[in-house]
Formats: structure tokens, sequence, C-alpha cells
């Protein structure tokens, strides 16, 4: 785990001499004020260049900031800074949102989140931790913390159902992240009474609202079982909302929940299935779809550079001049 950052005004850093000069005086100590830091942290914000390509260019300049190889320090700081910021936002929040996606970084796949709560009386998003998720089919002893079901699942080469079982380890680890350990997905499990509340009804049973508190009767009992969620009880409860890709592992995970009767809520993305149900049309649909995409750039070809709309204005220029609006 990262130490939080330090708050000196001054910090050393080493900065290179000429080369015409002795070994021994090539190398200098001066002190380097924070907000020289965080200007060159600004500074490659703004230019939309990464810190050390910033540090390369400015390393002859007397206030460039920091040295290439201390850009990896100060990375890890601001990144550290964001992380203990963004725990500072979702103190004490239990109504979280998730968006999530997988994305994949130097041939790895990484599970992106962004969280965001509102209703507790201020509105907070932040990034959560990338979670590193191993795909591999083959499951090494001892490279997971696995239950026995789960274990037996590996042993059967379920990987479908191993995937799903990353996936919500990812997300449980990016909860408790971003909730400074106070959360995880266990935690969005309902007390005894909500959880009979919650549970799918059977043939006979009923569940209403009687003014005062929610009631369940059973076909087969005489008492009815009632509860009185008060707004106090309701404050007091973890409920999570997941918005993700509609693919095999995020809905096998999605079921999962459901059956464990947790207070999370999947939702799914409609651009991408969307995409797939466009690309499971017809051929003669992909043509029209090939065909209109063409149309559409024709004005920006070829390779973007526009020739093509310069000779439909040249034709439509001679024909003006050889056609009057007179002629059939």
């Amino acid at each position: 785990m990262l130490n939080p950052v330090k708050s000196p005004r001054q910090f050393e850093e080493e900065c290179p001499e000429p080369e015409s000069q002795p070994s021994s005086t090539r190398s200098r100590k001066r002190k380097l004020n924070l907000h020289e830091v965080w200007n060159f942290i600004e500074d490659a914000r703004v230019a939309k260049v990464s810190m050390d390509k910033l540090a390369v260019i400015r390393r002859r300049d007397e206030h460039g900031g920091v040295r290439a190889k201390t850009v990896p320090y100060w990375s890890i700081k601001l990144l550290s800074m964001y992380r203990k910021q963004s725990q500072l936002c979702f103190f004490n929040i239990n109504k979280l949102c998730v968006a999530t996606d997988a994305s994949r970084h130097d041939s790895k796949d990484f599970l992106v989140s962004t969280f965001y709560s509102c209703g507790q009386g201020s509105e907070v998003s932040a990034h959560a931790t990338a979670q590193y998720v191993n795909t591999s089919k083959v499951i090494h002893p001892g490279q997971f913390e696995l239950t026995a079901e789960s274990e037996r699942l590996a042993a059967r080469r379920e990987v479908d159902r191993l995937s799903s079982l990353k996936f919500l380890q990812s997300v449980s680890a990016q909860v408790e992240q971003i909730s400074g350990k106070s959360l995880n997905l266990t935690s969005f499990e309902p007390c005894d009474d909500l959880a009979m509340q919650l549970r799918p009804l059977s043939g006979g049973d009923e569940r209403y609202f009687n003014g005062d508190c929610f009631v369940v009767k059973k076909n087969d009992e005489e008492d009815a079982i009632a509860i009185t969620l008060t707004d106090e009880m309701l404050a007091e409860i973890p409920v999570m909302k997941v918005i993700m890709d509609q693919g095999k592992i995020g809905t096998a995970a999605a079921a999962f929940c459901r059956t464990l009767g947790l207070l999370v809520r999947f939702d799914y993305d409609k651009i991408h299935r969307l995409l797939r149900d466009l690309k499971s049309m017809s051929w003669q649909f992909q043509q029209v779809v090939l065909m209109t995409t063409y149309m559409w750039g024709i004005n920006y070809k070829p390779f973007r550079s526009g020739a093509h709309y310069d000779e439909k204005c040249c034709a439509m220029d001679g024909f003006f001049e050889a056609n009057t609006y007179s002629e059939p």
C-alpha cells in the first residue's frame, strides 16, 4: 500500500550539469519547491503529453520541475492522493452506482470502473483503482483464494463461471477500496427480516403494504410476517447498482448475486446489445450499412484529405456552366 503524500515545502533533486565539467561536479542538488511540481503536472495536462516526455523536453530548463527518472515517483504520489481523496468523498456512503467494463492494456485485461452516488446529501463520483483480471484458463494451485465450490469448478474447467467469480471479486475489491474498507460485496446482503420480504413469492403467497409496514403472508402459514421500514432504516441499508456490458460473464454474475439475494441491481448497456443485433443482421442489411457509410464519409476521403469533396464541387460547377434551369 502506498504511503500518503507528505507535505514538505521543498524537496531535493539532482539536476544534470553540462558534460564538459568534471565528473565530480556533473551533478548538484537544488531546492525544488512543491509548487514547481504542481505547475509541471498542470503543464503536462494542458499540453496533453505525458510527464515523462515533458521532463525530457525540459531537462535543461532551470525550472523544469522534476527529472525524467523521478516522474514515476510523482505519478505514484499523484495517484495515491487521488485514491485518498476518493475515499474521503465516499466516506460513510452506502448507496453506490458503478459503471464498469473490461479494457485490455499491454496484453492484460483490467476492470475499469467509475463510481457515482447521490441522494445522501451530496453528489460525488470518482474513478476506481483498475483491477487486473487473469483470464487464463489454467488455474495454478494457490493462485487464487477459492472456495471449495470454486475449486470444483476450476477442476472441471468451467471457465465461464470461474470468470464470473473473478469479475465479482474485482468489483468487490473496487468497492472495498473506494469505501475505505467499510464495504464489500458481502455488505449488500440484507438482514433476515428484509430478506424475507424480498425473496420470490410462491403460489398463493401475498405481499402488500398496509400503510405502515410491508406484510408477507405465506400460503401455508396462518400468521403474516410484517416489517416496518422507516427512513432511518432505509438509510442504513447498503444498495448498489451496476451498469455493464450484457455478456455471458456479467449476466452469470448477476444471476449469482440474484440467487444470493444481494441488494445489487444490474443494468446493461444498450449500445453493446444494439451493435450485436446489427452484426447478426442479414448480409443485405450489412451491404446497406457499408454503402451508406461510404456515402456519408466520401467528402472526407481519401485518407481524410477531402480531395473527393473538391472533385464533387468542380463537377457540379461544370454541370451548372453547361446546363441551365430552363433546359429539360
